[in-house]
């Protein structure tokens, strides 16, 4: 399997977190670029959740000051906190954020899922480091984080979010993305009327996001690396993003 820290491989840390009653728990990637953070209960937080706790500390408790660099896979939720502390917050799409970060100030930004990078680090992300900054926004808030979750939602709105993976080959990717660019299908018509974005990489498609509302969003991306197609999204209740999941997942089958 890939060494990447998504819940399907945190079996053993989300049991381990439980039975030693650990404040938390984290894992990253192969490289140690991305992280995964578990609550002390054992439960997965989810990458939207970990952006939002971490944009919480740099800004509320380290103080620090910069521009939010946002890609298409993350919540909308986030404007929301960069809208009261009047924090700049620059949309990345599909990209790599470097550039931004060399341009100016950068407080945080987010490259994919898990991949968290720091203005005043390297310019790259980096999953020990974010574990650091978990540890530490525990130590100064005094209090678990599940309980500093739960007050980010109330400001922002609670995040109910998922994603899955499907493996296909390019040329299937391809078609099927044309069929939803020239048709609509109706497994996506059936979840409501949709503003449809669509990403290129070296004149290719490489991903759709639809958008039904704010913080209510599906996102269909190719991995660069892999034949493996990725679902990114976000909903109104588990039961909302459940069904947005299934109809995606619907229109790239053979």
């Amino acid at each position: 399997r890939c060494p990447e820290s998504v819940p399907m491989n945190l079996d053993a840390l989300k049991y381990n977190v439980k039975v030693i009653d650990a404040q938390f728990g984290v894992a990253t990637d192969g490289d140690g670029s991305r992280c995964c953070i578990v609550y002390n209960d054992g439960v997965w937080m989810n990458a939207q959740d970990t952006m939002l706790a971490l944009l919480w500390h740099l800004h509320d408790q380290k103080r620090w000051r910069g521009s939010f660099l946002k890609s298409v896979s993350m919540t909308d939720r986030v404007k929301r906190l960069c809208n009261g502390w009047k924090i700049p917050l620059i949309d990345l799409g599909f990209g790599s954020g470097i550039e931004e970060m060399q341009k100016a100030e950068c407080l945080l930004g987010i490259m994919g899922r898990g991949g968290f990078c720091y203005g005043r680090h390297i310019p790259e992300s980096d999953g020990i480091l974010s574990g650091l900054f978990v540890a530490e926004m525990i130590a100064k808030a005094v209090k678990p984080l599940r309980e500093i979750t739960e007050e980010i939602w109330n400001v922002v709105g609670r995040v109910h979010y998922d994603s899955m993976d499907a493996n296909y080959d390019a040329a299937a990717f391809n078609q099927s993305i044309e069929g939803i660019l020239n048709s609509p299908p109706k497994e996506l018509i059936s979840v409501g009327k949709y503003h449809l974005e669509k990403y290129e990489f070296e004149r290719r498609v490489c991903g759709l996001k639809l958008q039904w509302a704010d913080c209510r969003w599906l996102l269909i991306e190719l991995l660069p690396f892999k034949p493996v197609i990725r679902f990114h999204c976000e909903g109104l209740s588990k039961g909302d993003v459940s069904t947005i999941l299934e109809a995606g997942m619907k229109c790239f089958k053979t």
